[in-house]
């Protein structure tokens, strides 16, 4: 997982990689997509071209290629046969220092906020499942009266 974070940098020099911390069973990192000239270093997060297709450099493209690197290493590497990867992912973007400093706090102190959380990610989609379920039961039960 490192070697693929890292080997973004090279594969996509327009960005710069930030803090990053691997978990059991999910990764936060901060990348930053640079366009050299712009007076400001962001730009839009997601483009598309006349056909709908993701262009390349943008968010979804190096988060595709860093899920893609990291499964094709645990497959000849580890003999891993088992899906890695969520479908998606969660994104947000960071608007200034204070919200930069915090985003880096969050990753660096995740490890100490994940000692004694044992659920699995099927266990989380079950809680979340059933959640919606409890919410939707009382749009089920029609008028009253």
């Amino acid at each position: 997982m490192e070697k693929a974070w890292i080997g973004l940098g090279v594969q996509f020099p327009e960005i710069g990689l930030h803090g990053h911390m691997v978990m059991p069973n999910h990764m936060h990192g901060i990348l930053e997509i640079v366009q050299p000239g712009l007076a400001q270093p962001a730009t839009p997060l997601e483009r598309k071209d006349a056909t709908g297709a993701s262009q390349a450099h943008s968010l979804s493209v190096i988060v595709r290629t860093l899920k893609a690197n990291v499964t094709r290493r645990a497959r000849i590497e580890l003999r891993w046969s088992a899906e890695i990867w969520q479908k998606n992912y969660y994104d947000r973007v960071i608007r200034d220092d204070r919200e930069f400093v915090n985003a880096m706090r969050y990753i660096a102190e995740n490890p100490s906020r994940w000692q004694g959380q044992t659920r699995s990610w099927e266990e989380t989609e079950q809680i979340k499942g059933a959640r919606r379920a409890q919410r939707a039961a009382p749009l089920q039960r029609g008028p009253v009266g």
